[in-house]
């Protein structure tokens, strides 16, 4: 059975900076986390977040997790020809929907899709609770 990886992060009065990496079994075992009554992974107070990583990774082979915001870039296409050095992105949060890891712009289209089967380049540009700056 793989074992998950999470980032839990605590609030300090200022910020969520607060954060260190754990398995699933170091988050249960320290009470960090829990399931409610309806199987749905909670925190175990206000002030932690809970971040599960995707099992994808993003072009620089750094892990991603639910909460990233990430850059999918596109090559541009003119009269047929690819221009690599024309690429555009636009960015994404990662979030858990309906049973998988999807982008809030397109909830029924899994993440590891996009890396796998449309062979997508895709950046870590930051998370929704530390770069609140990239959320428009």
């Amino acid at each position: 059975m793989r074992e998950i990886k999470m980032q839990v992060f605590f609030y300090d009065s200022i910020d969520y900076s607060t954060g260190k990496m754990v398995t699933s079994r170091e988050a249960f075992n320290n009470n960090y986390i829990y399931f409610d009554k309806e199987g749905v992974l909670k925190p175990t107070d206000d002030c932690t977040i809970i971040r599960v990583c995707t099992g994808e990774q993003d072009k620089d082979k750094k892990d991603i997790y639910s909460g990233d915001i990430i850059a999918v870039f596109h090559d541009q296409v003119i009269d047929g020809v690819i221009l690599k050095e024309e690429r555009g992105y636009k960015l994404y949060t990662v979030i858990y929907y309906k049973g998988m890891f999807c982008t809030s712009e397109d909830d029924d289209f899994p993440i590891g899709l996009w890396i796998h089967e449309k062979g997508a380049d895709c950046q870590i540009m930051g998370n929704i609770f530390e770069d609140k700056e990239l959320i428009k």
